[in-house]
């Protein structure tokens, strides 16, 4: 049987692969520059907060796109959530939300 999702798989894979890149690369010139402290102002937990979510999102779209390449169905589930929040992600998020989104619901 073929995979119509290996496309949108893949390009979730890179893209949650990436994100979780740049944040480690973005965390790691914040110490390196500015060090490390620990009395935080409620801008910064903020930050934080949304350092933490940004990687959750990025560790599930790996997740999501494997179990898609392995054609499980129940990750359409979670599948499609992600999807349409990867819409606001410019350029590669949008691109693999649409295709994933295109697939979905295309008639045959």
């Amino acid at each position: 049987m073929e995979n119509k999702y290996k496309v949108p798989a893949v390009l979730f894979i890179i893209d949650g692969v990436l994100t979780a890149l740049s944040i480690l690369l973005f965390i790691g010139m914040v110490v390196f520059f500015v060090g490390l402290t620990f009395d935080l102002e409620a801008e910064e937990v903020l930050i934080l907060f949304l350092i933490g979510l940004t990687t959750l999102f990025a560790l599930l779209k790996v997740i999501v796109g494997a179990y898609l390449l392995k054609q499980r169905e129940g990750v359409h589930k979670f599948a499609l959530p992600l999807a349409v929040l990867s819409l606001l992600s410019f350029p590669l998020g949008t691109i693999s939300g649409a295709l994933y989104l295109y697939q979905r619901f295309r008639r045959q």
